[in-house]
């Protein structure tokens, strides 16, 4: 099992207390953007948070294309910190059988810490390539920072980076 930091503990007890299991809005004490965008993108590859659409606007981490999505912890989540996920378990058990949209997708790999190549979000998505490139443009336009970095030799890594 993965070690919880400090930060990520703070966060996914925060998200528990919260009726709707929502991360959002975020603790006042965290004031740090790159280590908070870190830990969510840890725990959003770690399974522990999950992004989904969402009508509580207090909840919204992101909007796109006239949807709301916010930040959610998983079950998963709870039992990463040893807490019951009893209300959790069940409102995320009634959402899991709403999908999940493919630009959601794209955000969610994008803001892994190690990024994604485009053959990740095209294999993601179903996607051709084409298409993917033409999402991360629309990703810039609505204001979203993209880091670009190739490995010697390899492919080119792509993330969302903080403000």
């Amino acid at each position: 099992m993965s070690t919880v930091t400090k930060t990520q503990s703070l966060l996914l007890h925060h998200a528990a207390r919260r009726e709707n299991g929502s991360l959002f809005p975020l603790p006042e004490d965290l004031t740090h953007p790159p280590t908070i965008r870190r830990s969510v993108a840890a725990m959003v590859g770690r399974g522990w948070l999950k992004a989904r659409p969402t009508a509580d606007q207090s909840a919204v981490a992101h909007s796109e294309n006239n949807e709301r999505y916010g930040v959610f912890i998983t079950p998963e989540g709870c039992a990463a910190i040893n807490v019951k996920a009893h209300e959790v378990e069940v409102e995320h058990s009634l959402r899991a059988a709403q999908p999940t949209t493919k630009a959601a997708q794209v955000i969610a790999l994008l803001l892994r810490e190690e990024g994604a190549t485009l053959t990740d979000l095209a294999q993601a998505t179903g996607w051709l390539p084409h298409t993917t490139r033409a999402a991360l443009t629309s990703l810039r336009k609505k204001g979203h920072h993209l880091a670009k970095a190739k490995q010697s030799g390899g492919p080119t890594f792509y993330r969302i980076i903080a403000q």
